[in-house]
């Protein structure tokens, strides 16, 4: 039986694919499939701690044979016939199988290939930059990011309840724009990929100064990796997402001096009434 409920599926995804002095290790993360693509393709490039810009992935089932070549995963189209092929492969034959969705370094496994060409590492094959049996150190972390039942990751919400609707829900009367905390940038981006831990980050910005999401904004990644000490990949979704804060936070703003201006307009053309009255 799986141990997963309705429509959430197993991603096993490599760590440690582009050094080779690290053996690789594999972790398992459940995603429901009705989840933003690009926080499912963000999560992996984090984990896998690499570049979205210079990724090339790859996913094939756990089912299909070794021989198969994966599929292209770079796109919300690849992404979702990645999380429907398991559907049909689950439930096939009497049995309901466990079915994973297997994600690949393409870049790694054809450099490693290449290699093994150019007799640069003649001890390997194909078979060896794939999972093997028993396969190598498998960490299994279900992130559901949908409550479906009601009773499910309520101290993930609780915890990030706080500055999210803080955040999200701002008093639309303020005058004045509102300065999100690092500390409640980090509880929100935490809130969303848990296992990186990006509270551990929290003293070495302080240090910098970057005490406000307005702050946070003003680096790129090159700056989080050297700094701060980020890995790239962590590095490169904390930068995505502060700046979707960012702009959520600017929409906000420009919606307040909006209805600032329309409550003048309409104030001014009552008082205008009243002087024409007299």
């Amino acid at each position: 039986m799986s141990i997963f409920r309705g429509s959430t599926y197993t991603v096993r995804i490599p760590q440690h694919t582009t050094n080779t002095n690290i053996a690789t290790t594999y972790v398992d993360v459940g995603f429901a499939d009705d989840i933003l693509p690009s926080d499912v393709l963000d999560c992996i490039h984090a984990y896998m701690d690499i570049s979205p810009e210079d990724s090339k992935l790859g996913w094939r089932l756990s089912t299909d044979r070794r021989s198969d070549l994966p599929a292209r995963l770079k796109t919300s189209f690849d992404l979702k016939n990645a999380f429907q092929s398991p559907r049909a492969k689950r439930y096939s034959g009497k049995k309901e199988k466990d079915v994973k969705i297997e994600i690949s370094n393409l870049k790694s496994i054809s450099k490693k290939i290449a290699s093994a060409q150019q007799g640069e590492n003649s001890g390997l094959s194909n078979a060896s930059v794939q999972p093997v049996t028993p396969p190598s150190p498998v960490v299994h972390n279900h992130i559901h990011l949908r409550d479906e039942t009601g009773n499910h990751n309520r101290a993930l919400h609780a915890r990030i309840k706080h500055p999210l609707s803080m955040y999200l829900e701002t008093d639309d009367e303020s005058d004045d724009e509102p300065q999100l905390p690092i500390c409640d940038v980090l509880d929100i981006i935490d809130g969303l990929f848990p296992l990186i831990g990006f509270h551990q980050y929290s003293g070495a910005l302080r240090h910098q100064g970057i005490a406000y999401l307005a702050a946070a904004v003003n680096f790129d990644c090159d700056f989080y990796i050297s700094d701060i000490g980020m890995s790239r990949g962590a590095a490169t979704l904390f930068c995505e997402q502060v700046n979707k804060m960012k702009m959520k936070n600017d929409r906000a703003v420009a919606r307040r001096k909006a209805k600032g201006k329309k409550r003048a307009r309409i104030s001014h053309d009552d008082r205008g009434e009243e002087d024409h009255s007299s």
